[in-house]
């Protein structure tokens, strides 16, 4: 009866109920015709490949070589109960990927890149990393970091020079070349720094409102031609000492200082 007879995938007869009919899935065949259709090994009882395309079977040795895919590193194929990885469209055995530094085996999960090019925690932190500019060590991902004037910090490292006081969470000033909290800056007895125009003290609040010229400094507002009195802030000086009297200038009062300096200089010379 057909209903109970299956058909062999591979010559496409019926398969008598009494014969031997080798099933795996949904599929059958004859015991004869169960073979590799490339060596014609045997397979029952061995490990075997099926190619779903034509519903040809393979021995695992001959699968390989036709149809398996092949490591892009090794170029060895990927066996039966081998790892792949899938790296920047190549496909790898996991002991293929390897950092591309230290050749260490890696995690997929635990490399970074540079380049295109993977690498492991350990060497991307020692080669590519932001350095901190004060203690010089890598700021990795999981680290705390800041940047301030273009330069990389750890969080604990972005500190007062005067005090210590972190300062990510709070408003700081640079003043030559060091970082200050506003309540150190504001402390006579750490900076007093007065303005050469009004004479009152620049404190935190005026952080980013002065000028410092030949270690002399002004309020912006105060910042004015030492001639015609209008702020020069905006626009380009001139400097001079006069005697031991220091004086900025605007360029066309600084010209014309410069001319009546020339001309006394001029009348103080002696008669010949």
């Amino acid at each position: 009866n057909d209903q109970f007879t299956s058909t062999c995938v591979a010559c496409k007869e019926k398969i008598d109920v009494d014969g031997n009919d080798i099933q795996y899935q949904e599929d059958h065949w004859h015991l004869e015709c169960f073979h590799c259709q490339e060596c014609h090994t045997d397979l029952f009882g061995k490990t075997f490949g099926l190619h779903e395309e034509d519903m040809k079977t393979y021995c695992a040795d001959c699968y390989n070589r036709l149809f398996k895919t092949w490591c892009d590193n090794c170029h060895q194929p990927f066996k039966g109960g081998s790892k792949m990885v899938i790296f920047n469209k190549k496909n790898l055995h996991k002991e293929c990927f390897t950092c591309t530094h230290c050749k260490r085996v890696m995690e997929v999960s635990d490399h970074r890149l540079n380049d295109g090019l993977p690498y492991c925690l350990e060497c991307y932190e020692e080669l590519f990393a932001p350095k901190c500019q004060r203690c010089k060590a890598s700021i990795m991902e999981n680290t705390n970091g800041v940047v301030y004037n273009e330069a990389g910090y750890h969080v604990d490292c972005l500190t007062c020079d005067h005090c210590q006081i972190p300062l990510n969470q709070t408003r700081f000033v640079e003043y030559s070349g060091h970082l200050h909290c506003f309540d150190c800056f504001e402390k006579p007895s750490v900076f007093g720094k007065e303005c050469s125009g009004c004479g009152e003290k620049i404190t935190g609040a005026d952080s980013d409102k002065f000028y410092t010229v030949e270690d002399q400094t002004w309020h912006l507002q105060c910042f004015n031609c030492a001639r015609c009195h209008k702020n020069i802030d905006q626009e380009e000086f001139v400097s001079s000492w006069n005697d031991s009297d220091f004086q900025v200038y605007c360029q066309l009062c600084g010209a014309e200082n410069a001319m009546d300096v020339m001309q006394m200089m001029h009348q103080r010379q002696p008669n010949k």
